[in-house]
């Protein structure tokens, strides 16, 4: 993907969510989740545990913000429509799919959870290793939504850090 092809604005938000990707795979909490999820699911514990973290997210939303999930979706979703000729051409009919989908809404049940990982079984070489995450998120739900709590504030301490720098790399 050729991200630099993308305004800055967009270039510096894809590197805020890199940021949090890697600041999220390396994290002790995280760690303690993949582990727990790796006895089942194998090389795929670390997607499913983004997965799970983007469900207790939504499931927690109110312990962390004021703004609720429905206003910050909606805005999200009106910010994509207005931008949409920016993004590039092969990406836009996904960014639209994912508007008419609801796709950020799927992620706040687990049948939602069970639909994600029904599309995830189809793009793995091995399927048998996604089939019963769901299971795994009903049987572990109350100790890895422990986890999240424990892991999500450390990443808003982190926010600001990472949007000042931001602010400091050169725009195109």
């Amino acid at each position: 993907e050729d991200y630099n092809a993308l305004p800055s604005s967009w270039l510096k938000g894809v590197q805020f969510h890199r940021r949090i990707d890697s600041y999220t795979d390396n994290h002790p909490v995280f760690l303690e989740t993949v582990s727990l999820l790796r006895e089942s699911h194998s090389k795929y514990a670390t997607v499913l545990g983004d997965i799970f973290y983007d469900y207790f997210l939504i499931k927690n939303w109110a312990l962390f913000s004021q703004e609720s999930f429905e206003v910050f979706r909606d805005r999200k979703y009106d910010q994509l429509r207005k931008h949409l000729s920016q993004i590039p051409p092969r990406l836009q009919k996904r960014t639209s799919d994912m508007i008419k989908g609801d796709w950020l809404d799927t992620y706040s049940s687990i049948e939602g959870i069970d639909f994600v990982v029904s599309k995830l079984v189809k793009r793995v070489s091995k399927p048998e290793l996604v089939e019963s995450a769901t299971d795994t998120l009903r049987l572990y739900e109350s100790k890895l939504n422990e986890h999240f709590k424990s892991f999500f504030p450390d990443i808003l301490a982190q926010q600001p850090i990472w949007i000042s720098e931001l602010a400091t790399y050169p725009s195109k």
